[in-house]
């Protein structure tokens, strides 16, 4: 078995390295903001028999990464939006609290049909989308894989 040689990264890796901890970082937070476009409002986890399925879902990743990386301005936007009504103390999924201004209500409003259409444009289904974001949370192999398209995408 022949040794290989492995080179340090280069600056512009590095910085593509980096760039896409934030995407992660910042994709993380958001969820965890409610920031996230939850097109169904009752998702409920839905457990994929078919291996063809779920081979499906791997192939629709980079259409997954596409639209993650469309969203992420609008997502920045509207989290910039949201607090400049509510102030520093935007509570924790704010898009899925109850009781919100009609100005808040509207932004999430605006951003989460921004986002199914950037879903659709890209060819995946909300519900495709939903079942690629748990995924990805849960399994390792999706999270290579989204990885491996985000690389891909910001080159």
């Amino acid at each position: 078995m022949a040794n290989r040689v492995h080179f340090p990264p280069q600056p512009s890796q590095l910085r593509l390295s980096h760039r896409l901890t934030w995407i992660f970082l910042l994709s993380t937070s958001a969820s965890l903001l409610g920031l996230t476009p939850s097109l169904t409002q009752n998702f409920s986890r839905i457990e994929i028999a078919s291996v063809a399925y779920a081979q499906d879902l791997l192939l629709k990743i980079d259409n997954y990464a596409k639209s993650v990386l469309q969203m992420e301005p609008l997502r920045i936007q509207a989290l910039n939006q949201v607090q400049a009504e509510l102030g520093s103390q935007t509570p924790k999924d704010v898009c899925r609290q109850n009781e919100l201004p009609n100005a808040v209500k509207t932004i999430c409003t605006n951003f989460f049909n921004q986002s199914a259409e950037i879903i659709r444009l890209n060819g995946l289904s909300n519900r495709e989308f939903n079942q690629i974001t748990e995924k990805v949370q849960m399994d390792s192999l999706y999270r290579q894989r989204l990885n491996e398209a985000l690389l891909e995408q910001t080159k």
